[in-house]
């Protein structure tokens, strides 16, 4: 008996040394939130008939450690998990998600306890900075934050495959393009207005309510209408979809929520990233929302553009002779 407790004994220090160093304090975990265990056991319970071998699996490692899910994006919490990606999509759809990210917002908003804590005018919630960080610690945070919404933003689209081609398409073979949004993505649609019509897309865009009216009334069967909007849940945009939907205007929709009305109401839906910090402090119209609206944007008007290469070389080229022109009347 003596023997054994001293084996304990012994084993308890050189653990508790090495726990000291790694164990968060209690104002971090309070930061990243805790995690309703009860809850968590409690819903993937009530799933346990309809759940496979490997959705099992999932379902009990991300019980034993639910940071798993709320801290990795789909590819590292794949790798964690030791399950392939495609199996952990399959169990966020039985679920009744759209994807990975739309199932981890869920899991969170229900079963962490974030308490709201005093503001601190030290910190900028975008990166995670105080008052004493020097320009390397912002310049890494930055770019680390940026290549992070890049990746998850590249796993939404590799699930959408077939959605990105039918919006290229429809887009090629539209009449008239129109760009709607609020005020706050008026930039945004400017210039992917401006890049489709360097390759030989006819686009417009409009930001005010009135200015959005009048051009959606011109719009008819088989021109296409893309909607930005952050929430997803503006209603005069909502109102302008509807509109444009009793005119048999193909509609495509952009926000950041997978289950807001505009990504139901409209054709096709694209859900941007970078909505979140790392403490799911709601970054509605940050840069990385920006970079993630821009990367979807990039990749239809790419699909565009190699549906018909020569329309696009010839439209790029009588852009260049324009401003030739425009040049050479100047020197006169």
């Amino acid at each position: 008996m003596t023997i054994k407790k001293i084996k304990k004994i012994k084993s308890n220090k050189t653990t508790t040394t090495e726990k000291v160093v790694a164990k968060p304090t209690h104002k971090d975990k309070l930061a990243y939130g805790v995690p309703n265990l009860k809850a968590i056991e409690k819903y993937f319970d009530s799933h346990q008939e309809n759940f496979t071998k490997s959705m099992r699996a999932i379902s009990n490692q991300v019980i034993a450690n639910p940071d798993i899910l709320r801290d990795n994006t789909l590819a590292s919490c794949a790798k964690k998990l030791n399950i392939g990606e495609v199996s952990i999509m399959r169990f966020c759809k039985l679920l009744g998600f759209k994807g990975f990210t739309d199932f981890k917002k869920y899991f969170i908003d229900h079963f962490f306890d974030i308490p709201k804590k005093e503001i601190n005018p030290d910190d900028i919630y975008d990166l995670d900075v105080n008052t004493k960080s020097n320009p390397a610690d912002v310049l890494t945070k930055a770019t680390n934050y940026l290549a992070s919404v890049s990746l998850e933003t590249k796993h939404k689209l590799s699930s959408q495959i077939n959605i990105l081609s039918k919006a290229a398409e429809q887009i090629y073979g539209a009449r008239n393009l129109l760009l709607i949004s609020t005020e706050a993505n008026r930039f945004l649609i400017e210039e992917i207005a401006y890049r489709f019509n360097t390759i030989g897309i006819m686009a417009i865009c409009a930001s005010s309510p009135a200015d959005i009216i009048s051009k959606a009334c011109l719009l008819h069967k088989g021109d296409v209408a893309i909607a930005v909007q952050s929430s997803g849940y503006n209603k005069d945009i909502l109102s302008i979809i509807s509109l444009l939907q009793k005119q048999r205007v193909f509609t495509i929709g952009m926000c950041n929520d997978a289950r807001a009305d505009l990504s139901v109401k409209v054709d096709l839906a694209f859900t941007s990233s970078g909505t979140y910090d790392k403490n799911y402090h709601n970054l509605q119209d940050s840069i990385y929302t920006r970079v993630s609206q821009l990367l979807i944007f990039e990749c239809i008007i790419g699909l565009v553009t190699a549906l018909d290469i020569q329309r696009s070389t010839n439209s790029r080229l009588n852009n260049l002779n324009a401003l030739d022109l425009l040049n050479q009347s100047k020197k006169r």
